[in-house]
This record gives C-alpha cells, structure tokens and sequence, in this order.
C-alpha cells in the first residue's frame, strides 16, 4: 500500500467531510391532498427546513395506486418520470428544467407502444398504427407524395387518448366545495395548439361551477408542448381544438 504523507491524508479527510456538509440534508413529507374517496396522496422528499423546496424522490397515489413517480430539482421536475393506469406503464420520460426532454415513450391502454418522441429534435421515432383508436386524435397521417392539391394535416397528441386521461386522472383534484354539494358534469376548454405544437389560448366552452371551470382550465394548461403540429401544404399552422373534461362523483 502506498504511505502518503500525514498532512495529505488530514487534507483529504478535511476535503472529504467539506463535501458531506455541502450535501443537503433531505427529509420525506407525506402529503394528503384528498382524505376523501379516491384519496390522493404525494410522498416526496424536501431539503431539511424547507418543506416547499422538493429536491428528490416524488410518488403520486390515487387510492393506493401509484399513479406517477419521479425526480424534483430545485422544485422542478427532472430525470426519469413515468405514469400509470391500473398499474400499467402509460409513459416513461426525462425531464429537464420542468420541461420534456430527450426521448419519450407512449403506451395505449393495452400496455402497447403508441409513440416514441425526441423532444430534444422535436422528432417523431415511432408510431404503431395498428394500435391508434380513430376518432382520438392518435393517427398520424402525411401528405401523399407529389400531391399538388390542398393537403391538410391535423395536429396529433402524443400519447394519444391513454396519456391525455392519465393527465387528467392523475392530477385532477375535485373541488371541495363542489363535491360538498354534489356538483358534476362536463367542462368543455379549447384550445389553439400553435405551429410548435403548444397548447394555447385557452377558453372556456362550456362550464359548470366557478371552481370546476377553474380545475379544468389549470388541467389543460398541463398539456404543454405535447403535440406534433397541424400542417397545411407541409407548413405548420395553429389548429383549434375542444378538449371536455368530465367531473364526476363516484
């Protein structure tokens, strides 16, 4: 074994337990954010006297359920997230800075991949078209080649109708006030999704109560940049669309 002189080793120690200081010290917060049926629960870690500054681990359970797990960094959502339904993978992910990033995988209801994106290239990998559900903005269509006339490409959801329920199911809470009074019915938001496949513009359609309408429009704000846009003649346009959420009591 090599012999280092004494000071070297007292410096290295000094160096090594600078180091351990410097770390933060995490502490896990469970948080209750419905006690009532489905009962919502977040169990995630925060820097020690800072119980609003997430740092670590983060899981989201629904009556049991864990419905998303993943990674906060300066309270922002970073490294690998994923998503469940029923105890199915609806998606898996990195984020970066509180945004997407780096490549995405979709799944359907059945467990099937769907979509596989680089948000990091704004490109599309994968798309199984056996497994879209028409009439739920998930087939993926290009213009024909040499086509001369009007060609018209709607804008598609990535992850299609499976990762657009787990958005809203996963992250709805009810209003207490409304479940207090047994208010539900469905709340119809549009949207302007822009050439960069943003969700924009949001208006509310049709309402039911001042703090459902208000639920559902902070929903559809979680969208975010999760569309390949609409095209005409092979340009990007903004394309409007209505999303309805439905509230309901069980």
């Amino acid at each position: 074994m090599r012999n280092y002189p004494q000071c070297i080793l007292i410096l290295l120690l000094i160096v090594y337990a600078n180091c351990l200081l410097a770390q933060p010290v995490l502490t896990t917060v469970e948080k209750k954010i419905s006690k009532r049926n489905p009962k919502i629960t977040e169990n995630y870690q925060v820097i020690a006297g800072n119980s609003e500054l997430r740092q670590g681990t983060y899981v989201r359970s629904i009556g049991g359920q864990i419905v998303a797990e993943g990674f906060y960094k300066n309270n922002q959502r970073d490294s690998i997230w994923r998503g469940y339904t029923d105890g199915k993978l609806v998606f898996e992910g990195r984020y970066r800075d509180d945004e997407r990033a780096g490549i995405w995988s979709f799944y359907n209801a059945a467990g099937k991949l769907l979509h596989r994106y680089d948000f990091d290239r704004d490109t599309l990998l994968f798309y199984d078209n056996t497994a879209a559900q028409p009439g739920y903005m998930e087939e993926i269509k290009t213009c024909p080649p040499g086509d001369t006339g009007r060609c018209e490409v709607l804008p598609v959801f990535l992850g299609g109708a499976n990762y657009m329920k787990w958005l809203v199911d996963a992250w709805m809470v009810y209003p207490p006030i409304a479940k207090e009074n047994g208010v539900q019915g469905v709340v119809v938001i549009s949207c302007i999704v822009d050439g960069s496949g943003n969700t924009t513009e949001l208006v509310l359609e049709k309402g039911v109560s001042k703090e459902i309408n208000a639920e559902a429009l902070r929903l559809v704000n979680l969208f975010g940049k999760i569309w390949i846009p609409g095209h005409v003649n092979g340009q990007p346009v903004k394309v409007k669309f209505s999303v309805p959420l439905k509230f309901k009591l069980y």
